[in-house]
């Protein structure tokens, strides 16, 4: 969350980390769904940010 929002946020990125490691979540759903819940509430740079935040920790963690 630091390279993509600038500040430490961990939610997001531990929600990538928890799907890539469980293995049961479709990356692509969540991916859709983080935009979806948070373009409710936040600007679009911000949902961008997460969604970085997310990809980089999925990419980023091992597969369970």
């Amino acid at each position: 969350s630091m390279e993509a929002l600038g500040r430490n946020l961990p939610n997001t990125p531990i929600l990538g980390a928890l799907t890539r490691a469980i293995g049961t979540v479709d990356k692509a759903a969540m991916v859709k769904e983080i935009r979806h819940k948070l373009s409710q509430s936040f600007r679009p740079d911000i949902v961008e940010g997460n969604v970085k935040a997310y990809e980089t920790a999925y990419a980023e963690t091992a597969q369970g």
